[in-house]
């Protein structure tokens, strides 16, 4: 997410606002874009963030199979810094930190 996002109150989950996500939706991964939401099956062993900086570009991945599951094109993100942003509502989650 873009160090301008709002941190409180509610937040609009979508390239436009500053974010790049993914959404767990039943077994699926749910890219919310506009104007239509890609979505894939939900892999096995997590999903993995890759930032691309350079190339203005956010990919998510398969952690077990390295595979790709969707990548936000950007173009620039205009020199503003990046932040990782997690959101749980009626789930859990896991961080596993891999340097």
């Amino acid at each position: 997410a873009r160090e301008s996002v709002r941190r409180k109150g509610w937040v609009l989950f979508q390239p436009s606002a500053g974010v790049w996500a993914l959404q767990k939706h039943d077994e699926l991964c749910v890219a919310p874009t506009a104007p239509a939401n890609g979505s894939v099956p939900l892999p096995d062993g997590g999903i993995g963030v890759y930032l691309h900086y350079e190339l203005g570009q956010v990919s998510f991945y398969a952690l077990g199979s390295r595979r790709r599951v969707f990548t936000f094109r950007v173009g620039s993100f205009h020199g503003e810094r990046l932040f990782p942003y997690f959101c749980v509502l009626l789930s859990t989650i896991k961080l596993c930190p891999k340097g």
